[in-house]
């Protein structure tokens, strides 16, 4: 990025500069910030029509975060949602089967995999397409480290599996926004906020998330208690077979050990505790 263009300026020069050159344009919404962001960004400076995909995660996607999708494209913005979900899978049956996915490594991801990409395979109308993601350099190290190896100036080409379903172009606009970027640019264009960010500290599209922090689970704790009682069963049922069958039942085991501290804090309500 040339040093005298901002994050925003650049945003708006990626989408201009690939408009009119594919037929088919889609933008994957999740309901976050980030994700915002990006449609808002591609309603101002892209010219050709597309099409806006939204993916629930099956039994762990907040009801309001599903509202909250389609009354920001359809209402909001007056275009056409595609709501996509696994219709044989359940989250929490999952995560009792896998254990705990990783936040890293794709082949872990088994969250991943069921609930984003079996659904996008089955759409099958992307192969073609140009889609805009909200992914960016500052979200982790490893984020950054992925996206410098794959995304050239924000760009990503795919021709082979297992990535061909998410688009033949993929494009982040936001490649180079900070945090505060993102919410100073939700604040200037008084765009509405997801209220799941209020409820429970992160979007809904995942509720019960390895990224989760501490005080994430405790808003969960105290304001989604369905989500919290399930994810309270099926933590223990994961223990009790790691206890049996040893610690590959428990998935990642540092991302297991982290959610068992959770466990224990969130189980006494020692809400002093740091993350």
């Amino acid at each position: 990025m040339k040093a005298m263009i901002t994050p925003n300026e650049f945003a708006q020069n990626i989408i201009s500069s690939i408009d009119g050159s594919y037929n088919n344009y889609y933008v994957f919404f999740s309901g976050g910030k980030d994700s915002l962001c990006v449609l808002d960004l591609v309603v101002k400076n892209l010219k050709s029509d597309f099409k806006v995909i939204y993916i629930e995660v099956t039994g762990n996607t907040h009801p309001l975060c599903n509202d909250y999708a389609h009354s920001i494209v359809e209402d909001y913005y007056g275009l056409d949602l595609i709501h996509l979900k696994s219709e044989n899978d359940n989250f929490f049956e999952l995560l009792n089967q896998y254990g705990y996915p990783s936040c890293i490594w794709y082949q872990s991801r088994w969250c991943l995999n069921r609930f984003k990409n079996i659904p996008l395979r089955n759409y099958g109308k992307l192969r073609y397409a140009v889609t805009f993601l909200g992914m960016k350099i500052a979200d982790s190290s490893n984020r950054k480290r992925y996206i410098s190896e794959t995304f050239p100036n924000g760009i990503k080409k795919n021709s082979s599996k297992p990535y061909i379903f998410w688009g033949v172009i993929n494009v982040l606009p936001i490649i180079y926004f900070a945090k505060i970027d993102v919410w100073k640019y939700i604040k200037t264009n008084n765009l509405p906020l997801n209220p799941c960010y209020e409820l429970i500290g992160n979007s809904g599209n995942c509720v019960i998330c390895p990224y989760n922090t501490f005080t994430v689970m405790q808003k969960i704790k105290r304001n989604a208690s369905s989500f919290y009682q399930k994810w309270l069963t099926t933590h223990e049922n994961i223990n009790k077979l790691r206890n049996t069958k040893g610690e590959k039942s428990c998935g990642i085991f540092h991302v297991f050990n982290k959610f068992n501290r959770y466990y224990y804090k969130l189980k006494s309500d020692l809400s002093k505790w740091e993350t």
